[in-house]
């Protein structure tokens, strides 16, 4: 029995539909309990695009791992115009190490409250704190378990 033909997509398109989808477009629904200022709203919008960048840029550093045409994306992903620095790119892999359990020195409750007084929300409640994981809005685990340990 044939098999149908793989669809040929140029790393260039495949990284303008990635950044599309799955950066530009906000991805991430906080809960009804948390209320975000108005004069904080740029500031979460900036690191949620961060961090969905993020999830993506392991998604295809994983992908790496097996198909090395997945490096051609990635340096495309790169040339985006919302694409951060390389040092933030880091910290916020780190925090997905954090977040998903492989380092569980601060844990997820701790993680959130610091992410959110990092825009200037002071949230204490664990309920809200815990929301904002259900379900975790930026990275699966399988994917952060195979990414390349993040260094300095």
């Amino acid at each position: 029995m044939p098999t149908k033909p793989k669809v040929q997509v140029e790393a260039g398109e495949l990284a303008q539909l990635l950044y599309d989808a799955l950066i530009v477009k906000r991805a991430v629904n906080m809960p009804n309990q948390l209320k975000i200022p108005d004069a904080l709203e740029n500031k979460m919008r900036s690191k949620t695009t961060l961090y969905q960048y993020a999830s993506v840029s392991l998604a295809v550093a994983v992908e790496q791992q097996t198909d090395f045409a997945f490096r051609f994306v990635d340096q495309q992903l790169a040339l985006c115009r919302l694409a951060p620095q390389k040092s933030e790119l880091l910290s916020a892999t780190k925090d997905f190490e954090r977040i998903l359990g492989i380092d569980a020195k601060v844990g997820y409750i701790g993680w959130a409250r610091e992410w959110l007084l990092d825009i200037g929300i002071d949230e204490t409640n664990p309920a809200v704190l815990g929301m904002l994981q259900d379900p975790t809005p930026f990275a699966g685990r399988r994917s952060v378990d195979r990414f390349p340990r993040a260094t300095e």
